[in-house]
């Protein structure tokens, strides 16, 4: 089924895998409970229950960092052909001049913030939040039993869509991310069924040597041990694009731990061919290409350069302007990504290439499904839990210090 939907060609990776020992690695895995991003079941009823009366709303302002944004985000931009006019702007600091600017352009009555905290006790949600809740609706998603979002939210009256013991940055198929998708009118459940459908293929039970999320992870793991500790990612699409703030977070929180894993860095190609061809080619050789290619642009799309008949001949690099009428901008696309790829390729430089096959609701949910297990099987080859961030944890509790004796200085 992923052959119709999600395309991994590894033949220019240039690992070997014969000495990885699959059937060791299966074993440790048949000993593995499935993840809770896989086992949880969202409540599609409750969420709709939950957030229809917010429906009316035209802006909604998020409030949310990292694993409590990066879904949400992704859906935003990649389904943005089916979601609703709604204006949502995510919120990731309590930067000042932001802040006030945004209570400017979004008016109290036409605007829900939604601040987001599976704990309830970030305060880069809750500084935030202080500048809206005393004017606007309020719709938290946390925890309703415990935390600070929660027990403001109890004095305040507010409604609360629980955010499910899912780590953030898995949560795209939770409550979490499904709470804002639900109001961007986007349909949560075309997107959770093939994520499922996803998980069969690239879970814990799948067959190995098929596994193109497993093989993925440890084509690039196998490359780390040679050196090559960073990924390109160049994304041939505006929609998958979005998707570049969750896959570095679930990798960097994932793999970054005891002197090993990988960075991941990229952006919207052909614009990462301005900026980051120049590391990729003549910098150190140390990074791997991950590229990532909607082909979709391979239908010839019939929007095309139009050269007016007075500028044909104007000269252009080697050629005139001419050489380009007609050529559909789909297939300009297309040219940019062969030209990187083909000249890694020349240069010997290792790269995978993922085609997804478009945007539709069931693509998206594979790509999130793929993700997910790339970066499981990536802390796994690493033996590292894939599912804590224990360095994280020590900055926010230095930041927290600094506000309390900044305010006994205050006093």
């Amino acid at each position: 089924m992923s052959k119709n939907v999600i395309v991994i060609d590894a033949r220019y990776a240039k690992v070997d895998t014969k000495k990885f020992n699959f059937g060791a690695f299966k074993k440790r895995l048949a000993k593995l409970e499935l993840p809770s991003f896989q086992t949880h079941k969202p409540n599609y009823n409750k969420i709709a229950r939950t957030c229809k009366p917010y429906q009316k709303y035209k802006n909604i302002i998020v409030i949310a960092n990292g694993g409590s944004r990066t879904s949400a985000l992704a859906y935003y931009q990649a389904l943005q052909t089916k979601r609703n006019k709604k204006d949502v702007f995510f919120l990731s600091t309590m930067e000042p001049q932001l802040i006030t600017e945004l209570k400017k352009k979004y008016r109290p009555k036409d605007t829900l913030v939604m601040p987001i905290s599976k704990s309830g006790t970030n305060l880069d949600v809750l500084e935030p939040l202080t500048a809206f809740w005393d004017e606007y609706k309020i719709l938290p998603v946390t925890s309703p039993h415990k935390g600070t979002l929660c027990e403001v939210a109890k004095k305040r009256k507010w409604d609360i869509l629980e955010h499910p013991e899912v780590g953030g940055r898995y949560s795209g198929r939770s409550e979490c991310a499904y709470g804002i998708a639900y109001l961007m009118g986007l349909d949560i459940k075309a997107i959770d069924k093939a994520a499922n459908i996803a998980y069969k293929d690239y879970g814990y039970r799948a067959n190995l040597k098929q596994n193109q999320a497993f093989l993925s992870a440890l084509y690039c793991y196998l490359l780390e041990r040679k050196g090559y500790t960073e990924i390109f990612a160049p994304i041939y699409s505006f929609e998958y694009a979005g998707f570049l703030p969750l896959m570095i977070q679930l990798i960097h929180e994932s793999t970054g731990k005891g002197g090993r894993g990988q960075t991941i860095f990229g952006d919207m190609a052909p614009e990462s061919q301005h900026h980051t061809n120049q590391r990729f080619f003549g910098g150190r050789k140390n990074v791997l290409g991950f590229f990532i290619v909607n082909d979709r642009f391979m239908q010839q799309n019939k929007m095309a350069n139009k050269i007016p008949e007075d500028l044909r001949d104007v000269p252009l690099r080697d050629g005139i302007l001419s050489d380009i009428h007609k050529v559909p901008f789909d297939a300009g696309l297309h040219f940019d990504y062969q030209g990187v790829r083909e000249n890694a390729e020349a240069r010997g430089i290792p790269h995978i290439v993922m085609t997804v096959k478009d945007t539709s609701y069931e693509s998206v949910g594979w790509f999130l499904s793929f993700w997910h297990y790339f970066t499981v099987y990536s802390a796994l080859l690493r033996n590292q839990n894939p599912f804590d961030q224990p360095e994280v944890e020590a900055a926010k509790q230095i930041s927290f210090e600094k506000r309390i004796k900044f305010q006994a200085l205050k006093d």
